[in-house]
């Protein structure tokens, strides 16, 4: 295990290939495309219907499974989307700094190392395969048992039965098998010698996204009747800092829960919805949301896990949709029975993080404190670090001083302040802000000038490193109402398009969106009012930066030493006679995008398709469009062929591989990697030789 120091951000992005950006604008142009039709579909129905068209249910911001019905009126939008598409060019767009990331990026693709992030430093490691996968299986077996064979398949069954009672199951997405990974702990002790890792759980319900409109209905409600101290930044906690009087005479009691979220059990989450309900109205069909929500289950090397000693596989993971919505709601009820013990206002939490104020505080005293927070949050089966008695307290990003009354940034010494470099693949927009978006909340986290001017040192040289010549200034920030603030905004209904931003490209993809907006639905057409430039915008977003590739890569690489050993043994084919086979030994192989070229005496026309399953499957069903003239119509390559029968022309047909496309096993991103694949390989694809239409 080595450290690996990248002298640069890992936010910062590559130039992409050609085919990685046409890629992702396919799968942007898809997306709005989709939404579009949906747009157009009800608005034409409900203009047909009048008042009796069935109106669309509430769905939490979740969006349909179905692929929308084709809508006539957008075909012509479309066919200049794809265009657009296959016209794309490309230019060379290079610099030093981006030839050190294509470099580095290069490097990793052929490593067959692992790269392991860091918990809370910028730390990445570099280590082999058994190794990794030793200290993975080491933490999963640690906390969590293998589950039933069918475990997966019951779990989605009481998914969608929920779905369903809230009229939500064509949005409900079953749960995705995605691999959990581990980060590294690296600010223990003794670390080099005894590796401490975190255990990631990305594997969710999209259920959590139905619990967190419950839950934060449930926390505002609550905030609004008790008027705790809950903090949603360092931003507030300075507020709360600013308002208390005689600062000199108290001192403070600074509070961690560890493991807060591997610390929630069930019957703690039940208790505090209890405590709920006597400030709002918690339906049981609310509770039985929050709940299934907490359902989870853990993959490693395809197979499913549930937490050790849970009932009902009870277990709230740090990247669940709404964990941080229950972690608040746990610490409102905390956070009440603190006030109530300690007869003390001045008490305030932040996630897991908090600040009690006392005065006059004694050593004796302190250490009493210390034992009675222990003991009450021992009572709710939390456990407890607590630093007694400060006058300087160092909490989350901000240094706040009773003596002085002052506060202002804190960093961590061992942290190296890194920003995105000013030559990188990002639109010039996110580029131009980085120096404002830097400065303000410096601005924010400091008392005066100051204090601002004190701490900015370390941001203006990291700016001026990253390449910008301008530095960060002191604004003022203005002081927000402590209490509940309801700010009516109008909810615009936008349909927004998101095409990724590259320098290498030389179209203005946005440019053109907008000009087929407005050529397409002008004044006078019917669509107008609901596609128009008020109502369909489009702003870039980013290609994958360095971070995102690696990710990938560790993926990629831990996926085929698990299947090193079996892919010798794996058969390709079941031909009889091999030399009959129509993908030269390989008709068994799965998820492919695979092509057919029909050559006749005055040329070759290609088609282009894709199988998730055996080629073979799919071979056989074009033999069947090719004998059987009822389904004739089924594919453009069915189509050619009997085309050519019925002018009596011989052909042949030679198949092969174009692209093998791992299979795509995060079905909550409603990302086809198959789809995208063959769409890519048709738009690269001649036009004067090529049966498909789009």
């Amino acid at each position: 295990m080595k450290r690996i120091c990248f002298n640069y951000s890992m936010k910062n992005i590559p130039l992409p290939t050609a085919d990685a950006y046409k890629e992702i604008l396919i799968e942007k142009i898809e997306s709005v495309r989709k939404r579009m039709r949906w747009k157009a579909f009800f608005y034409l129905r409900e203009d047909q219907q009048g008042n009796d068209a069935d109106k669309e249910i509430f769905s939490y911001g979740l969006m349909s499974r179905k692929n929308p019905p084709k809508v006539a009126e957008l075909a012509h939008f479309e066919d200049d989307l794809w265009k657009m598409v296959e016209s794309i060019e490309f230019i060379k767009a290079n610099d030093s700094f981006q030839r050190t990331l294509q470099t580095d990026v290069r490097k990793n693709k052929s490593s067959n190392k692992i790269f392991v992030f860091a918990d809370k430093t910028r730390n990445v490691y570099r280590t082999d395969c058994n190794t990794c996968q030793k200290l993975l299986k080491g933490n999963v077996t640690a906390k969590y048992k293998l589950s039933r064979d069918d475990a997966t398949i019951a779990f989605n069954t009481e998914l969608q039965s929920i779905a369903k009672k809230l009229g939500i199951e064509e949005h409900i997405t079953p749960m995705a098998s995605k691999q959990a990974f581990i980060i590294f702990k690296d600010n223990k002790k003794n670390f080099s010698r005894k590796p401490v890792c975190r255990l990631i759980n990305p594997a969710k319900s999209e259920m959590g996204i139905v619990s967190i409109h419950i839950l934060e209905q449930i926390n505002s409600t609550i905030r609004a009747n008790t008027t705790p101290n809950q903090w949603r930044s360092t931003v507030a906690v300075t507020q709360w800092f600013r308002n208390i009087i005689d600062k000199k005479r108290l001192s403070v009691v600074f509070f961690n829960v560890v493991d807060i979220y591997q610390s929630i059990c069930e019957q703690l989450l039940r208790d505090s919805i209890q405590w709920a309900t006597q400030f709002t109205h918690i339906s049981d069909s609310d509770i039985e949301v929050i709940m299934n929500a907490r359902k989870s289950l853990l993959f490693d090397s395809g197979k499913a896990w549930v937490k050790r000693d849970t009932p009902h596989n009870f277990d709230l993971t740090m990247r669940s949709y709404d964990g941080a919505k229950v972690g608040e709601l746990v610490d409102l009820s905390v956070l009440r029975n603190l006030k109530n013990h300690f007869k003390n206002d001045m008490i305030g939490i932040y996630r897991h993080n908090g600040l009690a104020a006392f005065k006059n505080l004694t050593p004796r005293k302190a250490a009493k404190i210390q034992v009675e927070f222990s003991k009450l949050f021992e009572s709710f089966g939390l456990k407890l670090t607590a630093q007694v008695n400060l006058k300087t307290v160092n909490f989350l990003d901000v240094t706040l001083n009773l003596s002085s009354g002052r506060y202002q940034p804190y960093s961590k010494p061992s942290d190296t302040t890194l920003h995105v470099n000013n030559r990188p693949n990002h639109p010039p927009t996110v580029l131009k802000h980085i120096p404002q978006g830097v400065g303000r909340p410096i601005s924010a986290l400091s008392c005066d000038k100051e204090a601002f001017e004190e701490a900015s040192q370390q941001f203006n040289e990291a700016l001026s490193k990253s390449g910008y010549d301008t530095e960060i200034h002191h604004t003022e920030t203005p002081v927000q109402p402590s209490g509940p603030f309801n700010r009516r905004n109008r909810k615009r209904n936008i349909i927004w398009s998101n095409p990724p931003f590259s320098k290498t490209v030389k179209n203005n993809v946005a440019g053109h969106f907008l000009r087929f907006i407005a050529q397409h639905f002008s004044d006078n057409d019917f669509l107008h009012k609901i596609f128009n430039q008020n109502k369909v915008k489009i702003s870039y977003s980013c290609m994958p930066n360095i971070k995102s590739i690696v990710q990938v890569h560790n993926n990629r690489t831990l996926s085929k030493s698990k299947v090193s050993g079996t892919a010798d043994s794996q058969k390709l084919c079941n031909c009889r006679r091999k030399e009959n086979c129509p993908l030269h030994g390989k008709c068994l192989t799965r998820s492919i995008v695979y092509a057919a070229d029909v050559s006749t005496e005055t040329g070759t026309m290609t088609y282009i398709g894709m199988t998730g399953g055996e080629f073979k499957s799919r071979y056989n069903n074009h033999k069947k469009t090719f004998t059987n003239k009822k389904y004739a119509k089924d594919t453009e390559l069915s189509k050619h062929i009997w085309k050519l029968k019925d002018s009596g022309k011989k052909y042949t047909i030679e198949w092969r591989i174009l692209r093998y496309v791992p299979p795509n096993t995060n079905r909550a991103q409603r990302r086809c990697n198959l789809c995208l694949e063959e769409k890519l390989a048709i738009a690269n694809a001649s036009k004067s030789g090529l049966l498909n239409k789009r």
